[in-house]
Parts: structure tokens; C-alpha cells; sequence
């Protein structure tokens, strides 16, 4: 049964990604999309993550894949990868589950690991209507 769980959670953590176009962090992606002006969704996840998933779902719901002009780059936490780009957003290396919101280089948003309340993500994407 346990096993039969945490198949469903990975599946359905998957599916929410499917529904938003994230594009994979790397320093280039993100430098790309700040030359061209786009504001950027850093989504910091790790696969298996019940707030990653009930986040994404969130978002979801608030309508963020309709926001124009915005890169989406997902940060996945496998073991000790990324732990630079967590240390350089200010995040713990025990926090998986973050969405920080760039514009113009600089931070105008940040939901941290655990908040997963309709209204700061809907608050978060209103700030990219």
C-alpha cells in the first residue's frame, strides 16, 4: 500500500508540472529570460513533495499559466543538486518547496515551503496580470 502511494504522489506530482510550462533552471535559462525582459516563476521542488505538489496545484487554480510574458523555470532538488541556486535565493537546504517571483532581476514575490493558501498564490499571481 505504502508503495501504491507514493506512486500516485510522483504521478501526480508530474502531472502538475505537465499543466504549466516549466522550463529546466540553469544559470543560462535564467539569464535569457532576464535579458528579454520576461519576469520569471522560480519553482523550487523535489519529486515526492506533498507542499510542491498542493503548490503547483494552487497555482494552478489561481491561473498563472495564463500570465504573458513569463518564463517558468523549475529548480528540482535531487540530493545536494542545486544547492548553490537555493543558497543563492536565500533558501535553507532543507526547504524544498518555494515559488519566487523575478521581475526586472529582482524579487517581487516569494511564497515559502509549506504555504500552499489559496490566497498568497493567487496574490502572487496577480502581480503578473
Amino acid at each position: 500500500m505504502k508503495v501504491l502511494i507514493t506512486i500516485l504522489t510522483l504521478v501526480l506530482t508530474q502531472a502538475a508540472f505537465a499543466d504549466i510550462n516549466w522550463q529546466t533552471y540553469s544559470d543560462k535559462t535564467l539569464k535569457l529570460a532576464q535579458d528579454s525582459n520576461q519576469r520569471i516563476v522560480l519553482g523550487f521542488h523535489k519529486k515526492g513533495c506533498g507542499t510542491c505538489h498542493a503548490q503547483d496545484e494552487a497555482l494552478e487554480k489561481a491561473g498563472i499559466k495564463d500570465a504573458k510574458n513569463v518564463t517558468f523555470l523549475k529548480v528540482e532538488r535531487k540530493n545536494d543538486s542545486h544547492t548553490k541556486v537555493y543558497e543563492k535565493f536565500g533558501l535553507s537546504s532543507r526547504q524544498w518547496a518555494a515559488i519566487i517571483l523575478l521581475e526586472n532581476k529582482k524579487e517581487i514575490a516569494r511564497i515559502k515551503a509549506g504555504t500552499t493558501s489559496g490566497n498568497q498564490i493567487t496574490n502572487l499571481v496577480s502581480k503578473l496580470n
